[in-house]
């Protein structure tokens, strides 16, 4: 049963370690801080204090 389930499920558990691995090399590559401060600007854009 578990072997099927396995089988069913691989393009799944491949995208979430693919998925994983992106988010760890962007945290590692200092992305996460980058996000930050454009979604921080363009929220101040968006209400009018920016």
């Amino acid at each position: 049963m578990m072997k099927t389930l396995l089988k069913k499920n691989i393009p799944a558990i491949l995208l979430l370690l693919l998925g994983a691995g992106l988010i760890v090399f962007g945290l590692s590559s200092g992305q996460a801080t980058s996000v930050m401060n454009k979604a921080i600007r363009i929220c101040m854009e968006c209400i009018g204090i920016g």
